[in-house]
């Protein structure tokens, strides 16, 4: 059996991070939980990411990365918004059926979000309306660019915690211009409300 690679333990860690984040939240996620179901030391994965938040954003990133994909898988080829919307509900369906931990790790991003910016922090919430602004809209975009890595998530896997100069006024903006797709609006649409 091979070395594993750097990139394949991070990815390792980040799959462990989620697992754990999803069931017991950030603040009751400690690092060698994660560490121990990834198989490493502590100090190794400091070695992958300078802190818990920093593994926290990969795992939330991951999160909604994984359900990008599947959105946009299922709406791929489809023939009219409606159709994709079908499609796209029909995959978070068996997303969150098959990963309950996707859903999960949503859900404590929220509360992370809400808790950061209750205190001041902006750039977690930031991360979070971001991630799900890179979400496909059902007449085929995207609020934002697709696939480009998010800055806010990047500069936190670093480290830098630092709130972003841009306003969050302008993404709230944006989401509402944007045709952001919640868990809410999907459900609601396939039990055909408006």
């Amino acid at each position: 059996m091979g070395r594993i690679s750097p990139r394949e333990r991070r990815e390792s860690v980040i799959r462990a991070a989620i697992a754990e984040f999803a069931i017991a939240g950030y603040h009751g996620t400690t690092t060698a939980a994660i560490a121990r179901r990834v198989g490493v030391t502590q100090p190794y994965l400091f070695r992958l990411f300078p802190d818990k938040k920093a593994i926290f954003v990969a795992a939330l990133t991951r999160s909604m990365e994984d359900t990008r994909l599947a959105f946009e898988g299922a709406a791929d080829g489809a023939e009219d918004g409606e159709r994709a919307l079908q499609a796209m509900t029909k995959a978070y369906e068996q997303l969150i059926s098959t990963s309950p931990e996707t859903l999960l790790m949503q859900m404590q991003g929220y509360a992370v979000a809400a808790a950061a910016e209750a205190q001041g922090d902006d750039l977690t919430g930031e991360l979070v309306r971001d991630g799900w602004m890179r979400i496909p809209t059902p007449g085929g975009g995207a609020a934002v660019r697709r696939g480009c890595p998010s800055a806010h998530a990047r500069r936190v896997e670093q480290g830098d915690h630092r709130e972003r100069d841009e306003p969050r006024q302008r993404v709230r903006a944006d989401a509402r211009a944007g045709g952001l797709w919640s868990l809410s609006s999907i459900c609601a649409a396939r039990k055909g409300q408006p």
